[in-house]
Order: C-alpha cells, then structure tokens, then sequence
C-alpha cells in the first residue's frame, strides 16, 4: 500500500557543491543561510557573509571565436571601497570594470544543465540579493 503522507523531509539549510570544472581542482562552492564561500581553489580564496553583499547575478556567457561558454557569479560588495583589503584573496576575481568578483562556476563547450540548477539552488540563500534570472551574454569574436 502506498503511503499517500506528504513528504517530511527537511528543510534544505545549506548547499554545497563543486561543478564538474572544479572537480579535478577540489574546489567547491558552499553556500548557507550564512554566506557564501569558495574553498579548494588554488586561484581564490573567498568567504562573505551576506551582509558584505550588495548584489548578485547568474550569467552564461558565449564566445563564438573560442566555441566556449562559461558560467560565472558576479558578485557586488556592500562597501567596495574596502572589499579588498578584508579580501584578499578575492583579488584574483576581482573586476575593476565590474566593481565586483566575477567567479567561474563552468568554462565548457556546453553548460551542464545540473550546474545551473545547483547554483540557482545555492542562490535561494542570497534573498533579494538575487533577482533569480541567468543573464545570456554573447561576447564579440
């Protein structure tokens, strides 16, 4: 007989996962009701509390001349005037154009589907923050 009992299981209160670009590096990505961190990267080092963050957004961007897509999360500070010096191993992420990190998540010919949906997931964490769309960018060449 079937159980017809609505599901029970817990509420999901953090999330972390490492997309497959990151596997071999052992880098992953965790986020929480917290923040936000990246450890495992031998290029960044970042761990940010929602607080310090003004804003966030989802972007795939294509590149014709390379055949490649990469997904990224841009990150905006709350105070980017002293972003840096709290981290500074962010500094390899950082834009200057951007005024803000901009973190590869995925560089492939194709962006698995499953490493959209588990940032996305991840992004829950970041309230309004994040508006919840994957911004589509096309890059000259």
């Amino acid at each position: 007989m079937r159980d017809s009992a609505p599901d029970s299981s817990p509420d999901v209160d953090a999330m972390t996962f490492a997309p497959l670009a990151l596997r071999e590096t052992g880098a992953a990505y965790f986020f929480d009701q917290g923040g936000l961190r990246l450890e495992g990267s031998s290029e960044v080092s970042l761990a940010l509390s929602w607080s310090e963050v003004d804003r966030v957004a989802l972007q795939v961007q294509h590149s014709r001349f390379l055949g490649l897509k990469m997904l990224r999360l841009l990150v905006w500070p709350a105070y980017p005037q002293t972003f840096l010096a709290a981290h500074p191993g962010s500094a390899p992420a950082w834009d200057e154009g951007l005024g803000g990190c901009a973190l590869a998540v995925v560089k492939a010919v194709t962006i698995p589907q499953d490493s959209i949906d588990l940032t996305l997931a991840g992004l829950a964490f970041a309230g309004m923050r994040f508006d919840g769309r994957v911004e589509e960018i096309p890059l000259a060449g």
